[in-house]
């Protein structure tokens, strides 16, 4: 049996890297509230989502602050099961140089 990772990220308050985080965690269908992470510091967020199929619904993420955040590369690659997506229009990406895949097989 596969440990959950998801069993103390309330504690978490301060990230610089949040790549790979829930990588390939295929049966994974719901997060608890990340919404008030302080990602202020994050430079990558590569592959966070990665191959979440299972996946049907995101907390609200849209009010983190990505004014750091340089790699967003395959971000919701595969997350093919998602019904909606907040609306991370506004997301600050000014210093992101890599976006490859962003999007890759999440529905339209």
């Amino acid at each position: 049996m596969k440990p959950d990772k998801t069993e103390n990220l309330k504690d978490y308050d301060y990230f610089i890297d949040m790549s790979f985080l829930f990588y390939e965690c295929s049966s994974l269908k719901e997060l608890p509230d990340i919404s008030k992470w302080n990602t202020s510091s994050v430079i990558n967020i590569s592959y966070l989502f990665y191959e979440c199929s299972s996946l049907k619904k995101l907390p609200d993420i849209s009010k983190w602050d990505t004014g750091s955040i340089i790699d967003i590369s395959f971000l919701f690659y595969n997350c093919s099961s998602l019904n909606e997506l907040p609306d991370i229009s506004q997301w600050n990406t000014n210093y992101v140089l890599n976006i490859f895949l962003y999007f890759m097989d999440a529905p339209h």
